[in-house]
């Protein structure tokens, strides 16, 4: 594993989900959902906070331990079957 620091997302501690091994190195992955969840929480509406992830939080990359954002947005649909 390395030795760097983790890197995080910064006011997203409350969608951490834990940390995934990528090729050895450890990363902090998030909840999709609980970050939108946030932004609309602080007043954004639901389409402004889900293309506010998209451009200015998902879409950064600061190296090789930048964070990974796992899709849990759709949960529901893929338990109903609804996504193969």
């Amino acid at each position: 594993m390395s030795k760097d620091p983790l890197l995080v997302a910064d006011g997203f501690d409350h969608a951490i989900l834990g940390l995934l091994s990528i090729d050895g190195t450890e990363v902090v992955a998030y909840s999709t959902r609980k970050i939108i969840e946030g932004l609309v929480v602080d007043g954004m509406e639901t389409w402004e906070a889900e293309e506010y992830f998209s451009f200015n939080i998902e879409g950064s990359y600061v190296g090789p331990r930048t964070p990974v954002f796992i899709d849990d947005t759709r949960n529901d649909m893929i338990l109903n079957g609804e996504i193969e």
